[in-house]
């Protein structure tokens, strides 16, 4: 029986993701204090306890300045190398430039008995990629002494661990160039990949691993965040074997997940960015339970504020677990109720006259468009055909539906946020006194937003917080799939998200030193 090739390259990049850091989908700062964290030096099984290792060996490199003009340009310094090539030796083959190095603090220390005296026996060489200059590919060919202990007789060779990102031939700061690139230009694998000259595999590796250790190191003051964001995010527009929830050939990668973002924003004139704090399978109330009981005991106390749309099961989860937090209904989803309305209002009136949709010719054909847009960003034409449209008989409901559209919005761009309040507050009392019957527009503004009074106006005294942000990031997420060409593990999916947008952006440093700029792209 014959193995199917596709089937085995998903279960082999499975397998891959699996190991690449932790498997909760999470912050890692947001990560209840009793969860075990990887110790600084882990095992070789535990990718994240190497990378934690390499990190800090990376840190701990002291600080020499450059010997040549090669160590200034290709920082390697920051690695414990030295370039022995000669600024006017460097050639370049086939669009690789290839540099000899050494350590600048050669290992002496025996890795059995930890002795001190060795005899030197020759050298080995090991290539690694490094950050690319301008369209040219770099190589560094390190040269490692080989050593023979005098006390045990073990041979062994220097130690550069701390130069190279684990289990590649990746330079560290290479791996950081290639964190920034996905993180601040937000280029694809493939294309960091054929930038800096690595494998696919390599890169994704490299960037999630080295971006979920970043994470880790970011020190957020999780005590002050007091406004949350929950919105459904669609994973993937392709159903498993035509079912929605059906799991058993994907992988476990359902179609929707819920995200959930910090709105907090500025604190005591503090500037706090708006960022991803988790993203979670599926969209039920019970995955939002786990996690606000992931966190640490005070969190469910310290949130206000939880910006969502009308989702009931995210709702439950809120009042079940965040009981002091009041719930906001973001003005996008509302206005989004007041167009639905304005359209269900236009069919039934097509529906009267023309006995079906309206056709090329009829008035009211493509006024969809025109009938959402703020009254006071229509032109004197579109003006003219409005009131053409409201002028027949039997749409005197469409007017009023309408009417009510453009006070909701109006009420939002308000400059006075107790202005638009009012206005807001007016609309939902009309509608709470009662609509006529028949008026398929009317009624169904009825329904969605008199039920959510106290939701609606509660926008306008928490300093516009909204789900905007988290919709934005949604986007973002979007943006991430459909560069990626599509994404086939959840997991991968998650680490990917938080990398991109967790909070990195900013803050992910190629180098350790100013003096050093990392080579032009």
């Amino acid at each position: 029986m014959h193995e199917d090739p596709a089937q085995h390259t998903i279960d082999r990049k499975q397998n891959n993701y699996a190991a690449i850091t932790r498997s909760s989908s999470m912050h890692p700062s947001l990560q209840h204090p009793s969860t075990p964290k990887p110790e600084a030096t882990g095992t070789p099984d535990c990718l994240a306890n190497l990378i934690e290792a390499t990190y800090a060996a990376y840190l701990a490199l002291p600080d020499i300045p450059p010997a040549n003009d090669l160590d200034a340009l290709f920082a390697l310094p920051d690695i414990g190398l030295t370039a022995t090539t000669a600024p006017g030796a460097l050639t370049v083959t086939d669009g690789v430039a290839l540099i000899d190095c050494r350590t600048i603090c050669p290992t002496v220390c025996c890795p059995a008995c930890k002795g001190t005296h060795a005899i030197k026996q020759g050298w080995t060489y090991t290539t690694l990629t490094h950050m690319p200059a301008g369209t040219h590919h770099v190589r560094l060919r390190v040269a490692k002494q080989r050593l023979k202990c005098t006390n045990c007789a073990i041979k062994y060779t220097e130690d550069i661990t701390y130069a190279r990102f684990p289990h590649t031939q990746v330079t560290f700061t290479a791996a950081l160039y290639m964190l920034h690139l996905a993180v601040e230009e937000l280029l694809s694998f493939q294309a960091i990949a054929r930038h800096t000259g690595v494998g696919w595999n390599a890169v994704n590796m490299i960037v999630l691993g080295l971006g979920m250790n970043q994470l880790s190191h970011i020190d957020w003051d999780l005590s002050k965040v007091t406004a949350i964001g929950i919105d459904e995010h669609v994973c993937r527009h392709f159903h498993p074997a035509g079912n929605d929830t059906n799991t058993a050939n994907s992988g476990g990668f359902e179609r929707y997940a819920t995200v959930i973002t910090d709105l907090t924003g500025r604190d005591d004139d503090t500037p706090r960015p708006h960022r991803l704090l988790a993203v979670l399978h599926g969209r039920t109330s019970d995955c939002v339970a786990a996690w606000i009981n992931a966190q640490h005991p005070g969190f469910s106390d310290q949130i206000r504020i939880v910006a969502m749309d009308g989702s009931a099961p995210y709702r439950k989860a809120v009042g079940d677990w965040l009981e002091r937090a009041e719930v906001v209904l973001d003005p996008f989803h509302v206005v989004r109720y007041c167009q639905d309305a304005v359209d269900e209002q236009r069919r039934e009136c097509d529906r009267k006259k023309f006995g079906g949709r309206a056709r090329k010719g009829d008035d009211t054909c493509n006024s969809r468009r025109l009938l959402f847009t703020q009254a006071g960003l229509l032109t004197d034409a579109q003006a003219a055909r409005l009131a053409a449209i409201f002028q027949v008989k039997g749409r005197v409901e469409l007017e009023v539906v309408w009417g009510l559209n453009q006070r909701v919005m109006g009420a939002y761009s308000a400059e006075d946020p107790q202005v638009g309040k009012q206005q807001m507050q007016q609309v939902l009392d009309v509608l709470a006194g009662g609509v006529p019957a028949g008026s398929v527009g009317l009624e169904y503004l009825q329904g969605k937003l008199v039920k959510r009074t106290e939701e609606i106006l509660r926008y306008f005294d928490v300093g516009g917080k909204s789900n905007g942000v988290t919709e934005a990031f949604n986007g973002r997420m979007e943006t991430m799939r459909r560069v990626a060409q599509g994404i086939v593990n959840f997991d991968n999916y998650t680490r990917r998200a938080l990398v991109l947008f967790g909070g990195l952006r900013g803050r992910v440093r190629v180098t350790k030193h100013r003096n050093y700029v990392p080579c032009p792209a």
